[in-house]
């Protein structure tokens, strides 16, 4: 089941419709609107990076937490002055963004279960981890 998300969300369309609508999250869109983020700049730099990341932690080819990319966007929140609670947000709006997905296809609801269980487990602990080195950088 887990190999069958992999090859689903693995698709240029998938891929684009996720990341179009984790930057129109009304949470993340006044977030970028505060603080003059472009979206497609962000998703440009970040958000491909972020969520390609996300499918080889599903495909098993890489482990949780040790994210390339985390660290140079990290230090483009820090130069904007994010704080905690908004870097949250953008991070919540990915998780949403690809839950919305799993809700709309064609998944039995038992895979439905898996995949939301194995989602929120990947994010929070992926989360996790990203807030601790936010705070170590910046306080």
């Amino acid at each position: 089941m887990i190999g069958k998300f992999a090859e689903k969300i693995d698709n240029p369309s998938v891929v684009t419709n996720i990341l179009k609508n984790w930057v129109n999250d009304e949470n993340v869109k006044e977030i970028f609107e505060k603080h003059n983020i472009d979206a497609n700049t962000f998703l440009s730099n970040f958000g491909i990076k972020i969520l390609d990341y996300f499918v080889l932690i599903f495909t098993g080819k890489v482990e949780i937490g040790n994210c390339p990319y985390i660290e140079k966007f990290l230090e483009y929140l820090e130069e904007i002055h994010i704080t905690v609670g908004e870097l949250f947000l953008i991070c919540s709006g990915l998780k949403k963004s690809i839950l919305t997905y799993v809700l709309d296809e064609d998944f039995s609801n038992e895979e439905k279960k898996k995949l939301f269980e194995e989602i929120y487990r990947i994010f929070d602990k992926n989360l996790a981890g990203v807030l601790n080195k936010f705070i170590d950088k910046n306080f």
